[in-house]
């Protein structure tokens, strides 16, 4: 991360002379713990809720980046709440995939030429890895990476609505989404949720419950969480 996208790093200036802090916090520490796991090939599940600016999605951006560099993971789907979203995400990695002290070290991730293989939602590296964005709202059944491949690193960041306008009806038609379409796409990925509780007994609040051995709020009681072989972590303001 320091080496080769120190810009992610340093989003937020100092007050005083309005320099770039490069900045880390056990949150952070906490991600590259969860995605050195992905070296090791099978399934491992991880649920991190946080407070917001907190750079959760800047470190699953580094971590992908760092497990396409090495082989670790070849078909990477990031999901968001909307399409829009995830767009802004891939674009801080496809400016990662720019730099020329990754490409001189790790030349098989500059993108495979020709029409479809790098626009705002896809990544397709030289090698034939794929990184790929979607909407929670678009079909994402039966996607397959470059090759025929599933995908075999999956991102949920910030799935769920702003509390404003998030229901119980709303964590149901997720937790369906997610427990029968996007889990089953690949039962041996890696998959890490990232969030902030935007709702008692939502999906993410779900796991910071969890994460202290308590149920869930809302009828189906967060069973979900265990149930599906998911770590919960969680990191408070």
């Amino acid at each position: 991360a320091v080496t080769y996208l120190s810009h992610l790093l340093c989003r937020y200036p100092d007050t005083d002379d309005g320099a770039p802090v490069l900045s880390f916090c056990p949150l952070h520490l906490d991600m590259a713990e969860v995605g050195r796991s992905w070296a090791v090939a099978g399934p491992h599940r991880d649920l991190l809720a946080g407070p917001r600016d907190s750079a959760k999605s800047m470190w699953w951006l580094i971590l992908t980046v760092w497990a396409l560099a090495h082989g670790h993971r070849r078909g990477v789907l990031a999901l968001a709440r909307t399409r829009e979203q995830v767009v802004v995400q891939l674009a801080d990695a496809r400016e990662a995939f720019t730099s020329a002290l990754l490409l001189g070290d790790f030349p098989e991730l500059a993108p495979r030429r020709g029409d479809g293989h790098r626009n705002t939602a896809t990544y397709v590296t030289s090698s034939g890895a794929t990184l790929a964005g979607r909407g929670l709202g678009e079909s994402v059944l039966g996607l397959r990476a470059l090759g025929g491949h599933r995908p075999d690193l999956i991102i949920w960041d910030d799935g769920e609505p702003e509390a404003t306008v998030h229901t119980p009806r709303h964590k149901v038609e997720l937790l369906r989404k997610l427990t029968s379409t996007i889990l089953p796409m690949s039962l041996d990925a890696a998959v890490l949720m990232v969030g902030t509780p935007t709702m008692p007994g939502s999906l993410i609040h779900d796991g910071v419950r969890a994460a202290y051995g308590r149920a869930g709020l809302l009828p189906d009681r967060g069973e979900w969480v265990a149930a599906h072989g998911f770590t919960a972590h969680h990191w408070p303001a």
